[in-house]
């Protein structure tokens, strides 16, 4: 099953910025390795819990994690994170008696509200008046609060119809659960005050799902797919360029520091601008003005895992020491090498076990450096 339209995950995104869950859904996913591996983390502690609640049995138990910990992303680290937001799960469970309920990667229905979306809850406990929603994020780059956090929100309104038949929910926390970060937050609202809240979104996902209303920049566009070429987005970023300074010579200590406070973000887009720019034209794309052209050539040990004895075996025959090679238990990187024996000497011996890999660049068309062959060309030429 793919991702709704107007996923919950990024609710943040299209309930300030409606027309970008349309436009994103023009271009197409990237695969990533940290999406894979949050899934393999989700997998382990549904695993977990559902173990630990009674389940599935301790056959089934076994089977899916000897299956989880043969993915090529597993590490063992990743059990020691998971059982933390397991144990937080089992005490919120434990905490509101025999009588409470959980439920464990939980699909739900939110076409009530928005149109066309479902979504999966990672947890949910709910006890005659309280509803629980219990979110893993796995990853460590950003870290991720439950106050006002629309996804969660969006669980929770699904949740309250999922179990309205057999309880009367008054009180609802939302948790999330961010282990490599040590951190877990939790905020706490009324029904009442997620139903009011429910209101402003069916008014906001219905311009959503049609595309319209007006763009608007802000944190939500940080894993936008538009983020390199939303003219919202850049005309924000190039306030800054535009900066009404008041002193001809000198900035003001209250300019620098709202330059500071925005510089990392400023980097960050014109980062994701330009890598846009060099795979546009990577592909085989054309921008007016620039051009791609051969950037550098850099130079690598060709595996130095596979090549490692044979690596020795040409040192200690060239009469050189060992101990040049290595910082045990890996080969010191070969430019360390080269520095300590010389140029010659390392180009005599250790040749062989280097490799050349080109890069390009994209540059405006008056660069001196000959265009270079996109790759959709070299691709038709081989």
């Amino acid at each position: 099953m793919g991702h709704a339209l107007l996923s919950p995950s990024k609710a943040a995104r299209w309930l300030n910025c409606p027309p970008s869950a349309r436009l994103e859904a023009e271009i197409p996913d990237t695969p990533s390795p940290y999406a894979a591996e949050g899934t393999l983390a989700h997998a382990l502690a549904e695993n977990e819990l559902n173990h630990a609640a009674g389940y599935i049995s301790e056959v089934e138990y076994n089977s899916n994690l000897d299956k989880l910990r043969n993915d090529d992303l597993f590490e063992t680290d990743m059990t020691d994170y998971v059982v933390s937001y397991v144990d937080f799960v089992l005490n919120i469970l434990a905490g509101e008696g025999s009588g409470a309920k959980l439920f464990v990667e939980q699909k739900l229905d939110l076409k009530r509200y928005v149109p066309e979306c479902y979504g999966t809850a990672d947890a949910i406990v709910v006890s005659d008046d309280t509803l629980h929603i219990i979110d893993l994020k796995y990853g460590k780059g950003v870290k991720v609060d439950a106050f006002e956090n629309s996804q969660l929100k969006l669980y929770a309104l699904g949740a309250l119809d999922f179990v309205s038949v057999l309880y009367n929910v008054e009180h609802i926390t939302l948790n999330i659960v961010q282990p490599r970060l040590n951190h877990i937050d939790t905020y706490s609202l009324s029904t009442t005050e997620l139903l009011d809240w429910a209101f402003t979104v069916s008014g906001r996902a219905a311009l959503a799902f049609e595309g319209a209303g007006y763009a608007q920049a802000g944190p939500w566009c940080k894993f936008c797919k538009c983020n390199p070429t939303c003219k919202a987005l850049a005309d924000k970023q190039l306030e800054i360029a535009k900066y009404d300074f008041r002193q001809a010579d000198f900035l003001t200590d209250k300019e620098l520091v709202d330059i500071f406070k925005r510089s990392k973000e400023f980097k960050e887009w014109l980062d994701a601008v330009n890598n846009y720019i060099k795979t546009f034209l990577e592909q085989g794309g054309s921008i007016k003005g620039l051009k791609l052209v051969e950037s550098s050539t850099r130079r690598a040990w060709r595996d130095e895992t596979a090549d490692a004895d044979a690596i020795k075996a040409a040192a200690e025959e060239a009469g050189l020491p060992t101990d040049i090679l290595y910082t045990a238990p890996t080969i010191k990187p070969f430019s360390t090498i080269e520095k300590a024996v010389g140029k010659k000497v390392f180009e005599k011996v250790f040749s062989k076990f280097i490799k050349s890999t080109s890069y390009k660049a994209a540059a405006l068309e008056s660069d001196k450096r000959t265009e270079a062959i996109s790759s959709v060309d070299e691709d038709f030429l081989m």
